[in-house]
C-alpha cells in the first residue's frame, strides 16, 4: 500500500452569512468570527462519514469549488497518467452525491501530483508536484489556468516566486485570490513543516516573499492550510501535543487580516487516533472536507465530510 509523503466563500443568497465555529459554544469565542462576517451560533459538527468517490487506493486533499458542484481531490487510484494524480468529483445540485471522479489529465503528470486549490472564480488551480521537471526540486506549487468553467485547463507552470529547494506543499488560495498559505520546511522554520503565507496586489501580480507565521509555528508539522474568505479563521494539521494523536485538524482565529493568530485549538470532534489532515469548508460553512486513515473507508487514507448546523 502507498502512503503519503509528509506531505470561497461568499454569503449565501437569502440565508445571511454564517460565521465559522467548529467548537460551538464549547469553544473560543474568536472561532465564531471567522467565515465570513457576522457570527452565527453553529453546533459542533456531526460524526464524519466516508465519502462515496473513494478508492481502495489512497485519496486525500479535497477541495470544494466556491459553488459547492466540484471536489477536486488527488488519488493513486486506477486511470490516472501515474503516480498520484489530480482528479475532480462533479454533481448537478449541492443536494446530490458526487459522481465519479475524472482525472484531470491535462494537469497531471508521471509524477506525484497532490494538494489542489482552486480560486473562488474556478479559474486558476493550485497544486504541488513532486520532482517535475521545470520546479526548483523536491516538491513544488504549481498553477493552471483555464478561460472558462467549461474548459480544460491548460498546461501548468511552477509557482516560482513561491518555491524552493525544500518542500513547498498543501497551497491553499484565499477567496480574494490575493493571500496564499502553505506548508514548506524550507530554512527558517521552527521545524518540520510549518504555515507560510504570501500576499499580493492584484491576481495579476506575482506573490511577495513568503511570511513565516511564527505564532502558529511548532516544532512538529504544521500544514495543509484553509483560509476563510475574511482571513480570520485558519483551518490547518498538525501533530502537536494537545489532539488525539498523530495529525489532527485545528483553528487558530484572529481580529483582523494583519493581526497575529490566537493560540491554535484542536476540533475536538473531528480528530481520532488516526491521521487527519487537509480541511476545506464547504461555502455555506456546513460541511467540512477532509482527509484520515481512520476505521471505515474504502481503505488507507480517504475522504471524509462531516455536517453541522448553524443558526
Amino acid at each position: 500500500m502507498r502512503v503519503w509523503m509528509l506531505a470561497m466563500v461568499a454569503p449565501i443568497a437569502g440565508c445571511g452569512r454564517i460565521g465559522f465555529d467548529p467548537l460551538g459554544a464549547r469553544g473560543d469565542a474568536q472561532a465564531g468570527e471567522g467565515l465570513s462576517g457576522d457570527a452565527a451560533t453553529c453546533s459542533p459538527f456531526g460524526v464524519p462519514q466516508p465519502m462515496g468517490i473513494n478508492a481502495v487506493e489512497n485519496d486525500g486533499y479535497p477541495w470544494p469549488s466556491n459553488d459547492g458542484f466540484e471536489l477536486y481531490f488527488a488519488s493513486y487510484r486506477p486511470g490516472g497518467v501515474g503516480g498520484s494524480d489530480l482528479w475532480v468529483a462533479k454533481r448537478p445540485d449541492l443536494t446530490s452525491s458526487f459522481t465519479a471522479p475524472v482525472d484531470l489529465a491535462a494537469v497531471s503528470s508521471t509524477t506525484n501530483d497532490r494538494e489542489p486549490s482552486l480560486s473562488a472564480d474556478g479559474l486558476t488551480l493550485y497544486f504541488t508536484s513532486e520532482d517535475r521537471a521545470g520546479g526548483p526540486g523536491s516538491v513544488d506549487i504549481w498553477r493552471a489556468t483555464r478561460p472558462d468553467r467549461a474548459s480544460a485547463f491548460g498546461s501548468p507552470a511552477p509557482v516560482l516566486e513561491l518555491d524552493t529547494a525544500s518542500a513547498d506543499r498543501t497551497p491553499a488560495i484565499s477567496t480574494s485570490g490575493l493571500t496564499i498559505c502553505f506548508g514548506s520546511d524550507r530554512p527558517g522554520g521552527g521545524g518540520g513543516y510549518d504555515l507560510w503565507c504570501a500576499t499580493r496586489a492584484s491576481t495579476a501580480a506575482v506573490f511577495d516573499t513568503p511570511v513565516r507565521i511564527v505564532e502558529l509555528a511548532s516544532p512538529n508539522n504544521d500544514w495543509t492550510p484553509w483560509l476563510s474568505a475574511d482571513e480570520r479563521t485558519l483551518l490547518f494539521a498538525s501533530d502537536r501535543p494537545g489532539g488525539a494523536g498523530l495529525s489532527d485538524l485545528w483553528i487558530a482565529s484572529r481580529a483582523g487580516p494583519s493581526a497575529a493568530f490566537g493560540s491554535p485549538q484542536p476540533i475536538a470532534e473531528l480528530n481520532t487516533a488516526s491521521d487527519e489532515l487537509s480541511p476545506a469548508l464547504a461555502t455555506d460553512g456546513l460541511t467540512i472536507y477532509f482527509r484520515s486513515t481512520r476505521a471505515g473507508g474504502a481503505g488507507g487514507e480517504d475522504l471524509w465530510e462531516a455536517t453541522r448546523s448553524c443558526q
